[in-house]
């Protein structure tokens, strides 16, 4: 976190010498290893029939969004602003390998929903870590990252990518259930999950969230086929899920 030599000078491991020294010792053993993702996750928009991995960044502060098509215009703008003026985040360049040459072509309609979908699942992101420390969610943030994964492996599993974002809706219902004290069955019956955490409380959730989650098991070894918009909608849906949960929680302790 502060300046300091390429290379710390021989046999002295005070001040500065030793950050590098220290420094050195993580490179040669870990490397890229090193490298380490440090935001809240990733989520999935379709383009032009493809998906596409929109790496969510972790943000201290407040940072201005744009959507610019010249993915160059703001490469080298500053992550630290010392004018008083929020840092500029070109959310195109968050898109994991996204072409230049299809930014430039991208319409009116294709930038405002990149923008939604970053708002919208920054916000579901930020409320499910708010609640990070109650059972099974780490568990179901896993769960989450997981339906993202199974899109981008080759081949592509759809189910597995569907089946994953149930099993953290699962998983956040439950979270629900054991913090309310309610008994729930283990079973992977989403809609009876959400009927029994009705009656310990929480509002009914938006109309097609449940459907858009509830599969069988057979899903994961391809007995039911799923597209690939399907999965993309399960996965938001997860994240739907858990936004709900974590405000209901948040509103009954009076934090909000």
């Amino acid at each position: 976190m502060f300046p300091r030599p390429d290379k710390g000078a021989p046999g002295v491991y005070t001040g500065a010498d030793a950050a590098a020294h220290i420094k050195k010792w993580f490179d040669d053993r870990y490397g890229d290893r090193q490298k380490i993702f440090m935001g809240p996750g990733s989520t999935v928009i379709v383009l032009r029939g493809d998906p596409w991995e929109i790496r969510l960044p972790r943000i201290y502060g407040r940072i201005r969004c744009v959507v610019e098509r010249d993915l160059s215009r703001y490469a080298n703008a500053p992550n630290l602003r010392t004018d008083g003026q929020p840092p500029i985040t070109n959310l195109l360049t968050l898109i994991n390998a996204f072409p230049p040459g299809l930014a430039a072509q991208l319409s009116d309609k294709e930038c405002y929903d990149v923008l939604d979908i970053f708002k919208h699942v920054l916000d579901c992101m930020h409320a499910v870590e708010y609640i990070a420390g109650n059972p099974y969610v780490p568990e179901a943030l896993s769960d989450i990252q997981a339906s993202v994964r199974h899109i981008f492996t080759v081949p592509p599993h759809y189910g597995q990518s569907k089946w994953s974002s149930a099993q953290a809706a699962e998983k956040l219902f439950k979270s629900y259930l054991k913090m309310k004290g309610v008994s729930f069955p283990f079973s992977h019956d989403i809609r009876g999950l959400a009927d029994l955490a009705g009656t310990g409380g929480m509002k009914t959730l938006a109309y097609g969230i449940i459907d858009q989650l509830q599969t069988r098991a057979a899903v994961r070894y391809g007995d039911q086929t799923v597209s690939l918009p399907e999965a993309v909608a399960a996965h938001h849906a997860s994240l739907l899920v858990g936004k709900h949960v974590s405000e209901t929680l948040m509103s009954g302790r009076g934090d909000r």
